[in-house]
């Protein structure tokens, strides 16, 4: 029997909302061009912007999430590092990440990619590199509960004498 890989899916509604209305703009936009057959235009031209984004701005992330799924821990980590430096380098995307990413994640993905850095780690036995991620994520977002409760954990590993 093996274990399954834990993941955190913090939602924002609040962020959803946008997206709802990015959605109902393109159909009725879409239907407004063409009355017949403007739902599925303007809901296909949605789901290809959604594709696109995937495979385009958050490739990088989605790959290194799909190494974590196959316990590919040490191969995910330059997938996370890269997607960390792109939005570093592109802050104003992860900021408006509901609208241009279509994201309704809570954690922005700079975070997102900090906190899965610190789980590859730990999963690696490599506890500075952990800690060092983890709080990074919470430098960055200090309610970010994540990796306030990794740190914790592994915190607490250690005074415990674990290993």
């Amino acid at each position: 029997m093996s274990a399954r890989t834990p993941f955190i899916h913090n939602l924002s509604w609040l962020a959803a909302v946008p997206q709802l209305l990015l959605l109902a703009a393109a159909v009725l936009f879409a239907r407004w061009l063409a009355p017949e057959t403007g739902v599925i235009w303007g809901a296909g031209a949605y789901l290809l912007y959604s594709l696109a984004l995937r495979v385009t701005v958050t490739r990088r992330h989605r790959a290194g999430i799909a190494l974590i799924r196959r316990r590919r821990f040490h191969e995910a980590i330059p997938h996370f590092q890269a997607s960390l430096a792109f939005m570093d380098r592109h802050p104003w995307l992860d900021r408006a990440r509901s609208i241009l990413l279509l994201s309704a994640a809570a954690m922005s993905f700079r975070e997102m990619a900090l906190i899965n850095l610190g789980y590859c780690y730990t999963q690696l036995d490599q506890g500075e590199q952990a800690v060092a991620a983890y709080r990074e994520a919470l430098a960055r977002n200090p309610d970010n509960g994540a990796a306030l409760a990794a740190l914790r954990f592994l915190e607490a590993g250690r005074t415990l004498g674990a290993p």
